[in-house]
């Protein structure tokens, strides 16, 4: 048989299409919603990561860090609404609002009790997960 030969691989840059967005990612330490908030961050956007242990969402933080990207570590059980409330005012006053909402971890009860949840997906434009 021939010999093949293999072209490397070019990985072309990213497109930041998200420059200037703020996002809340909950989830953030692990699975999908730290691959959800690297791949924000990727894309421009500054991140707050939320979930309940801040080890965990020091080392995603520090995988954007590395990126160049900007983010902020919000530990939080999102079970609790007092404590979504600290950390999404928290990301609010840090960046003058949010603009994304990608709830993964935990119990969302405290997450869907945040003032304009419930109109999310009724803005145009705006689409949730089960609506792509």
């Amino acid at each position: 048989m021939g010999m093949h030969t293999v072209s490397p691989i070019r990985f072309t840059p990213l497109p930041l299409r998200l420059v200037g967005k703020r996002a809340l990612v909950t989830g953030a330490g692990s699975e999908i919603g730290r691959s959800a908030a690297i791949r924000l961050a990727q894309e421009g956007a500054r991140v707050g990561l939320v979930g309940r242990r801040a080890g965990i969402l020091e080392e995603t933080a520090g995988v954007i860090g590395n990126d160049g990207g900007e983010c902020l570590v919000l530990p939080c059980d999102v079970s609790k609404e007092d404590q979504v409330a600290q950390a999404v005012s928290a990301a609010a006053e840090a960046w003058g609002g949010l603009d994304v909402l990608v709830a993964v971890g935990g119990s969302s009860c405290g997450v869907r009790a945040m003032p304009g949840y419930a109109s999310l997906n009724s803005r145009p434009g705006n689409r949730s997960l089960t609506s792509i």
